[in-house]
């Protein structure tokens, strides 16, 4: 896997997505009791624990506060919890964050870890390793193929680099090979006596120590500090944070959405079915309450005794809001989904349940990036969801047949 392929994009977006998500999903691993696993297609039942470790052929989703992960998979790993403990594990690609992450005698193409304190020791990494944590200790006997991108407070390597390898932290230690060209930013950069840089150094601090023994075969070069005095400076900086911000926000609604997908999909289809069936009667709801709520807030506060239930007001309308998006998103999607395959009735698979309002979530965010147009676009859809919600909201207190089909 190469940093420059769209595929790692991909990878980490629906990474992020499922550790985010593993949590909700509720199942039993058949290996490790008391954590949440799901595969690619089917839930797997709770069966007590067996020495033997299978190789599994789907995806595989671990969650809970203690793990001790030993799983074996041709797919994707994914694992995120309080302290992980992997050993033995092997997967194409593993996925995890928590607090504590430690991996031993693994087998993986690639590696993607955020968490408190990292510690890898004894595994091989085929190709890359990407990490961001606190404190980040890559051991000797820990093999990494390709390249490594290693952010934190304090990070040391011991372990051979077969690629470039990038660090940026306040204290950093390499103390091994690196077959490529090594960037590093830092308060204090130390290279140890081990140390050997195939390619060029490229560094940014002003405590460079190369201890004697270490040695760069490339040039060696200081990297300036960044410039944003310059108005074309400042706005690349300005636009790479915008993009970042961009992906946070879609990465966010998408993530509510399949959460709520997982936790209530009547409610999720019932709201569908309002828009579709109804659509001007939610946009008509959603904007009376876009109105009404700040006009009624401001009377409470004029009032004596009102004050308290104007902040209530204020926090409920702030929750609304993105799952108010979150809803039309989805009955976008459903919407996409009828134009493109003629089926009126709600997806079966579980895969089609979560894709399809994610396309509706990646749709509605692509309008909202037209310049002027976009926040009219956001507010409009917002409106939409959002009066969906207040009608089955108003359904379920004048009837138990709506409150039934808000909670399947």
């Amino acid at each position: 896997m190469s940093f420059r392929q769209s595929s790692f994009t991909i990878r980490a977006a629906l990474a992020a997505i499922a550790l985010l998500t593993a949590p909700a999903l509720g199942a039993q691993t058949p290996d490790q009791p008391g954590e949440s696993a799901i595969g690619a297609e089917d839930t797997q039942p709770a069966v007590e624990p067996d020495t033997q470790t299978d190789t599994e052929t789907d995806m595989v989703f671990v969650s809970g506060e203690e793990l001790s992960l030993s799983a074996r998979t041709t797919d994707d790993l994914f694992a995120a919890g309080g302290t992980i403990d992997t050993v033995g594990a092997s997967a194409d690609h593993m996925i995890a964050a928590g607090g504590e992450i430690t991996v031993r005698d693994a087998t993986l193409q690639d590696l993607i870890l955020a968490g408190g304190n990292i510690r890898l020791s004894r595994a091989v990494v085929a190709d890359d390793l990407i990490a961001f944590g606190g404190d980040i200790v890559v051991e000797p006997g820990f093999d990494i193929g390709g390249s490594a991108v290693l952010a934190g407070g304090n990070v040391r390597v011991n372990a051979p680099v077969g690629g470039d390898l990038r660090i940026g932290a306040g204290e950093i230690y390499v103390n091994s090979q690196v077959a490529g060209t090594a960037r590093l930013s830092g308060e204090t950069i130390v290279l140890g006596p081990q140390a050997q840089i195939g390619g060029d150094l490229l560094y940014r601090t002003e405590n460079l120590v190369v201890e004697p023994g270490a040695v760069v075969t490339g040039q060696r070069a200081q990297l300036p500090p960044p410039d944003y005095s310059q108005p074309e400076d400042a706005g690349r900086e300005m636009g790479r944070f915008m993009l970042f911000a961009g992906i946070a926000i879609l990465l966010s609604y998408a993530v509510l959405t399949i959460l709520l997908v997982l936790a209530a999909p009547g409610l999720m289809r019932s709201a569908s079915n309002e828009l579709q069936g109804r659509p001007w009667r939610s946009f008509g709801i959603g904007a009376l309450f876009a109105l009404g709520v700040p006009l009624l807030v401001l009377l409470l506060f004029m009032s004596m005794f009102g004050a308290p239930l104007a902040i209530l007001l204020i926090v409920i309308a702030i929750a609304l809001t993105p799952i108010a998006f979150a809803v039309a998103g989805y009955g976008t999607g459903m919407i996409a989904r009828k134009l493109a395959t003629k089926q009126d009735e709600p997806p079966e698979a579980r895969s089609a349940r979560m894709l399809w309002p994610l396309l509706g979530i990646v749709m509605l965010f692509v309008l909202t990036l037209i310049p002027f147009l976009g926040l009219f676009v956001w507010f409009i859809a917002m409106l939409f969801g959002l009066g969906a919600l207040l009608q089955l909201a108003g359904g379920a207190l004048s009837g138990p047949e709506m409150r039934a089909a808000a909670s399947v």
